[in-house]
């Protein structure tokens, strides 16, 4: 009875692992996909009075909100969507300080390098701290519960 039940306890375990490997994966692109809007989005060239329009701002939050309801629902896609975009802010903060430059000026930091400037400014890493706290809180809350 006893080697019964462990075997088919293992066959859940053996389950679940593409699962989680899959969920993952799902995060990495996920989280490739929310830099890259959120930098573009961050640094969108919109005439007005405005230092930053309102109109991105609206945008940046609803990229923020999304960001939270699926890392609260998807916790193991949020946490690795998360790690995935500080990791890209990492990698991009080296290349600016090595004083790599996307377009022909020589200038480091300058913001009219829209994908520079827009990775390395605060949009991104506030995305990745939310979505790594929601995800987060979601876990503790179901271990607590579970």
């Amino acid at each position: 009875m006893a080697s019964t039940n462990i075997a088919s306890g293992m066959h859940g375990v053996r389950k679940s692992v593409p699962r989680i490997a899959v969920r993952i994966v799902v995060g990495l692109v996920a989280g490739s996909l929310l830099f890259w809007a959120t930098a573009i989005v961050g640094t969108a060239q919109v005439p007005g009075p405005f230092t930053t329009n309102p109109g991105v701002l609206l945008i940046l939050a609803v990229l923020a909100a999304l960001a939270v309801v699926g890392g609260w629902r998807l916790p193991v896609i949020g946490m690795s969507a998360g790690a995935v975009m500080l990791v890209m802010l990492v990698i991009v903060l080296f290349a600016m300080l090595q004083q790599v430059s996307w377009s022909s000026a020589s200038q480091v930091l300058n913001p009219f390098e829209a994908v520079g400037y827009g990775a390395v400014s605060a949009y991104p890493a506030m995305l990745a701290g939310a979505l790594i706290a929601a995800s987060s809180l979601r876990i503790t809350a179901d271990r607590r519960a579970g």
